[in-house]
């Protein structure tokens, strides 16, 4: 009944697409702030009154380069897609979700987790594959978040935790 309403469909599928483009302009967000706050560090001063300058033309910058990226066959951006999601989810699936659930975190344990589970994605991917041979790419991500979660534990039993309240000291 409701797939013959044309209305009813195009707001479906307006739905979708708002979803989509949500995820792709947090995304977008996300990593021209990660790139001018976290990488560029050193290069700017926290301070500074143009940073969010910086970050608008960061932001312009990683888009042109996405639209030219795109521009390629679909394979390769299917590729893209599930490496970066893979990547993703290996470095910071077992530290969020263990970050969470412990009262006590430890800090070298989250670090040691991302280094891993990124690692392992690099390693086992199939476009980058050194060492499983015929794993599929969405099992490379599973593989990444099964090894970050080994070295969360692992460093966590090893090191002293921090305690939740205790500020993160940043050298």
């Amino acid at each position: 009944m409701f797939a013959s309403n044309e209305i009813v469909l195009g707001l479906i599928f307006a739905a979708i697409l708002a979803a989509a483009m949500s995820s792709a302009d947090s995304m977008l967000v996300n990593a021209s702030s990660a790139i001018v706050y976290d990488l560029g560090g050193d290069i700017f001063d926290r301070h500074d009154e143009d940073l969010t300058l910086y970050v608008r033309i960061t932001t312009l910058l990683i888009g042109a380069l996405v639209a030219v990226l795109t521009l390629n066959p679909p394979g390769l951006i299917l590729t893209i897609v599930i490496l970066a999601v893979s990547l993703f989810a290996g470095a910071f699936f077992a530290p969020v979700m263990f970050g969470l659930c412990f009262e006590d975190r430890s800090d070298p344990a989250a670090v040691a987790s991302m280094i891993t589970g990124v690692l392992t994605v690099f390693v086992v991917h199939p476009e980058t594959g050194l060492l499983l041979d015929g794993l599929s790419s969405p099992a490379a991500g599973i593989v990444g978040v099964a090894v970050s979660a080994v070295a969360f534990f692992l460093v966590r039993l090893v090191g002293e935790p921090t305690r939740s309240g205790e500020p993160i000291q940043s050298d």
